[in-house]
């Protein structure tokens, strides 16, 4: 029978929530710059899940300025901050940022179109041995 899809789908999720946002944003005024925000760090931002868009907020009170950035631009300084801050993450996979009402999601998905060999065989011991209880923890 003809294989649909992948024979293995691998992902990978980080999540930002409003401090590493702050981070990404701040560690890198001149990348923020470059994608229309102030060369200043913001103090707080704001989510808007259904544009896909963040608010970045400049200043306090009257004088408060919003700036908004769309996902794809943000997603590049999250992954910027990622590789300055060696934060690992696969470098041939595709990559998707989601604007979520708590967070930022950077997601990434390498789709391998076959099931390669195991590079380590199996110890003799383990072949004989009964399974007793599997413990699954919480993601």
């Amino acid at each position: 029978m003809p294989q649909a899809g992948p024979a293995i789908r691998e992902r990978r999720e980080l999540t930002f929530y409003e401090e590493g946002i702050l981070s990404a944003i701040t560690s890198s005024l001149r990348s923020a710059a470059a994608f229309g925000l102030p060369p200043v760090p913001p103090q707080w931002v704001r989510l808007i899940p259904p544009e896909g868009k963040v608010c970045a907020i400049y200043g306090s009170g009257a004088i408060a300025k919003s700036v908004m950035i769309d996902a794809k631009p943000l997603g590049a300084l999250l992954v910027s901050f990622c590789i300055r801050s060696k934060i690992p993450m696969p470098k041939d996979a595709a990559k998707e940022v989601r604007v979520e009402s708590q967070c930022v999601v950077l997601a990434f998905t390498i789709e391998h179109t076959y099931a390669p060999p195991p590079q380590i065989n199996e110890p003799a011991g383990i072949q004989n041995s009964e399974v007793r209880s599997w413990v699954w923890g919480s993601p």
